[in-house]
């Protein structure tokens, strides 16, 4: 028996599934078997090699390619690529053919396809999130329509309600409105006279920067990450509290309309950065 010895110690406890032997035989059956993850496993190895990655790549773009062009492409010696391509056809990822006097290569199993593209995104997600827009300036959320604006130095995002406390979070496409000081300076310029964050009444103001508007577009803010839905367009209660000329002036320029996709919490001072690109049929909408 184990016992503590002491205050302030701790034991650890194992973590167990539940004594659910039925459930443990399930997750068994489930899992790659020991022969099947050594296989897997000597194929990642493969893959592990950069110039056999970029030799598969370059049959991926290319479909079927002889030594001389895959030399070409991945600008490594003739022998590396040859001994390369030997072990990737032994491993059956290749498979090649005589054309006249010539060998050419090209992928046996199309799945390696989905494979490489997998690991290019994971590997190249952080890299994909550099492009810095701007940074929080200012966080603000109302109650209700017309209510006076709440100032914060912080917000919970919540997947599919918004913002906590404030009234957009009712609307599943607008749940989080963002503009820039950049694009407020643009538009105070159109009308001759200071656009403030506060006339805007927008969630979210960066203290630079041009935002993007391509529906489905992911953005980054600290931890939470968005889509975008809309551009945010100029209401008739811009009019109101800016004067005639508000809306013309702020067309394109009034911020943008998004959706929480992974919550978390907003700090004034987060950077926002582009995410991933909009999928195919979003960006063609």
């Amino acid at each position: 028996m184990a016992h503590d010895h002491g205050q302030g110690q701790s034991r650890s406890v194992p973590c167990q599934i539940g004594g659910d032997d039925d459930r443990v035989d399930r997750l068994r059956a489930d899992i790659p078997s020991q022969s099947e993850g050594d296989a897997v496993s000597e194929l990642f190895k493969l893959l592990g090699d950069p110039t056999r990655l970029r030799i598969l790549s370059t049959l991926v773009e290319a479909g079927e390619l002889s030594v001389g062009a895959i030399t070409e492409v991945v600008e490594t010696s003739q022998t590396k690529v040859s001994q390369g391509l030997r072990l990737l056809r032994a491993a059956g990822v290749v498979s090649s053919r005589r054309a006249g006097r010539t060998i050419l290569y090209r992928l046996a199993n199309p799945q390696v396809r989905l494979m490489l593209d997998l690991s290019l995104e994971q590997s190249t997600g952080a890299s994909a999130t550099t492009d810095h827009i701007g940074s929080v300036d200012r966080i603000s959320i109302a109650t209700a329509s017309r209510q006076p604006l709440i100032i914060l130095d912080e917000i919970e995002a919540e997947p599919g309600l918004g913002l906590r406390g404030d009234r957009s979070g009712f609307n599943s496409a607008r749940q989080v409105s963002i503009q820039s000081r950049t694009e407020l300076a643009s538009a105070s310029k159109r009308l001759g006279r200071v656009i403030e964050p506060d006339q805007t009444r927008r969630n979210i103001t960066i203290d630079a920067g041009e935002l993007p508007r391509n529906r489905g577009q992911r953005l980054l803010l600290g931890t939470v990450e968005l889509e975008v839905f809309s551009d945010a367009a100029p209401c008739a209660v811009m009019t109101e509290i800016i004067g005639t000329g508000a809306r013309s002036a702020l067309r394109k320029l009034a911020g943008i309309h998004c959706r929480v996709v992974r919550g978390g919490v907003i700090h004034v001072g987060d950077d926002l950065h582009l995410g991933r690109e909009p999928a195919l049929a979003l960006r063609s909408a």
